[in-house]
């Protein structure tokens, strides 16, 4: 399954496939293309290199994908894994691929079906709300390809529940779950999308190769993460705004009113009077007397972090 992996970053060059879809169902909704996204759109047309990486959650993603794939093999012999399949009307009117790898591909006298593997923390449902769009790109994609072959399509979540990364398989934990999308509905922002790229391409697009890291090049769990991470900051600071706004109230109260502590169910409540702090100018120490500052060092290991700072 590892070479199918690599096959499908390679045909990243010169299409967007299922993986892409929320970028281009926000590029719908917003009517424009976003610094990100012409990352992703520059790799499609070979002006910027895909990177590859591996974490403990897509390691851990792909085992699940191979045990369910065993069990999935046991009942339906003809199971295809990672199968490419492209839209061909919206290719051939695009000038670029539109395609997909669903993870299982199952074909009976009467149907296509499709099945799409995701492990996740989270329930069955909220996880088909989470990729969404990724389950109406292969909806549009899986309807036409049925369409050709005469059979009825059908497209069905097969979810993990997992909170650890470990690599175990319990087949109590995984859920299977048929998605039906409005075949009228499912694309209109996709699609909105995929138009303003083309017209985009069409009317020259630019790009300025950088080299920093942009956030299409993440894994797709850590895409999804840092937009939901992004909105829980926001709110944080929003939240810390109120915090000091009401310890600058309190402190001014308890001033005024000789208050020097109280308690409730919730706090523990003491006033700080102002102080005159004293502190050691190190830079000026180790500039003029570096013997002595050398002396009183001394040194410690730092844990490696991630320093996360929100754009103004």
């Amino acid at each position: 399954m590892s070479e199918g992996k690599n096959e499908i970053l390679e045909t990243r060059i010169g299409g967007l496939g299922s993986s892409d879809a929320k970028m281009c169902a926000k590029i719908g909704r917003n009517g424009v293309i976003g610094v990100s996204d012409r990352k992703r759109i520059a790799i499609m047309l070979g002006l910027d290199e895909q990177r590859q990486f591996t974490s403990a959650a897509t390691e851990h993603g792909n085992f699940i994908e191979s045990e369910i794939y065993k069990l999935l093999v046991a009942k339906y012999k003809n199971a295809v894994s990672n199968p490419y399949t492209k839209h061909e009307e919206l290719s051939k009117t695009l000038g670029f691929d539109v395609f997909n790898h669903i993870d299982w591909e199952v074909k009976t006298d009467t149907k296509l079906i499709w099945f799409e593997c995701k492990a996740t923390n989270k329930s069955t449902d909220e996880t088909e709300q989470e990729y969404f769009d990724q389950l109406c790109w292969h909806t549009m994609i899986g309807y036409e390809k049925a369409k050709k072959l005469g059979l009825k399509f059908e497209l069905y979540l097969v979810h993990y529940f997992s909170v650890e990364k470990e690599l175990t398989f319990d087949p109590i934990k995984f859920a299977t779950k048929k998605i039906e999308i409005e075949i009228d509905w499912y694309n209109i922002e996709i699609i909105s999308g995929l138009n303003i790229i083309a017209n985009e391409i069409k009317n020259g697009f630019e790009y300025e190769k950088q080299e920093e890291l942009d956030i299409c090049e993440l894994p797709e769990f850590l895409q999804d993460a840092t937009y939901e991470i992004q909105s829980v900051i926001l709110k944080q600071k929003d939240d810390n705004k109120k915090i000091e706004l009401f310890k600058e109230q309190l402190k001014d109260f308890m001033a005024k009113n000789n208050i020097k502590s109280f308690n409730n169910e919730f706090f523990s409540i003491v006033y700080v009077a102002d102080t005159v702090a004293t502190k050691i100018d190190s830079k000026k120490l180790k500039s003029e007397l570096p013997d002595i500052f050398a002396k009183y060092s001394k040194q410690s290991n730092v844990k490696s972090s991630v320093r996360l700072t929100i754009k103004e």
